[in-house]
């Protein structure tokens, strides 16, 4: 299903139907059907559309063929959220998948996923059960590789050579750096961070490694804390920062780095692998221009704004 909010904020933004058609993979079709919502309606800031309750805008675009439902199944929030402490907890979309079971009387119907983890998010807000993570403008930098690679192939005896990515990312903003090297030893971790603190133009008050066996190294095989490495260290130290390896199993100290990975991996390593790269000029060319796309890209965060607008305005 079409995101509808999203093509309507473009459109608010004064993005054409091309662009919106580029930048989503939808059709003019469902451009044009968004465009009149918004005349109907009478939109004219993003922030009416931030206010609109996912079943609201979904009303807006029935198309009278089907019958509108005055309620939802209710969500045992209980069951949910019990489900979801401890470490062995399940994904949300497998039990938004259980919840799908709960029959429907009457009229209901089931709430849409993202809506799902919408209300259960609030519930837990209200009842505190987490504090969210405040990130400040150029405190951190997060770094690790990729685990998936890219290659080469050496176009004379057609050999290829995995190329491995190094992923940094700036939590506040969001602002991702990616770039390929032929190996992952200590020289082209630190050449990477070098890059990284180039493309920022400054550098962090602390670096995180995601536990990289470049970066760190555990005490003994009793104890699960690690320790960094000298070099690494000695090479922080040039730049006046220091690296803080993230504890096992406190999956919200890396969240970010974790979700850098993905989108490099998803939106530039997926995306590029149908090229074929001769040389190590190559691929990192396509990958700066791949990086360029991700932090020029808007909407973020669901604001109007790039990556790049966010790490500006810090």
């Amino acid at each position: 299903m079409a995101d509808y909010r999203k093509i309507m904020l473009l459109l608010l933004q004064g993005r054409s139907y091309r662009q919106v058609q580029k930048l989503l993979n939808c059709s003019p079709r469902t451009i044009s059907k968004a465009r009149q919502v918004i005349d109907e309606q009478e939109f004219s800031t993003p922030a009416q559309l931030k206010d609109l309750s996912d079943e609201v805008l979904e009303q807006c675009f029935t198309d009278g063929r089907k019958a509108v439902s005055t309620s939802f199944v209710p969500i045992d929030i209980d069951a949910v959220i019990k489900a979801r402490i401890g470490r062995k907890k399940p994904p949300l979309k497998v039990l938004w998948a259980r919840y799908l079971r709960t029959e429907a009387t009457g009229t209901q119907r089931h709430y849409q996923y993202e809506r799902f983890c919408q209300l259960v998010a609030e519930q837990v807000q209200q009842r505190n059960l987490t504090s969210p993570i405040a990130h400040e403008p150029g405190h951190t930098m997060q770094v690790n590789w990729a685990g998936t690679k890219m290659q080469i192939v050496d176009p004379i005896t057609g050999r290829a050579t995995k190329v491995s990515i190094v992923v940094a990312t700036l939590p506040y903003s969001g602002l991702l750096f990616a770039y390929g090297y032929l190996d992952e030893k200590l020289g082209s971790w630190c050449d990477a961070h070098r890059r990284a603190f180039e493309h920022a133009q400054g550098v962090a008050q602390v670096i995180i490694p995601d536990n990289a066996s470049t970066a760190s190294n555990t005490i003994s095989r009793y104890e699960s804390v690690r320790e960094v490495n000298q070099s690494y260290s000695v090479f922080l130290e040039h730049y006046r920062t220091a690296a803080v390896p993230t504890e096992p199993y406190r999956q919200q100290h890396k969240g970010n780095m974790e979700s850098g990975v993905q989108v490099v991996t998803k939106w530039i390593i997926r995306y590029l692998d149908d090229q074929r790269f001769a040389s190590m000029d190559d691929p990192n060319g396509a990958v700066a221009e791949r990086v360029d796309w991700l932090n020029e890209r808007t909407p973020f965060h669901g604001e109007p704004r790039s990556r790049r607008q966010w790490f500006a305005s810090g």
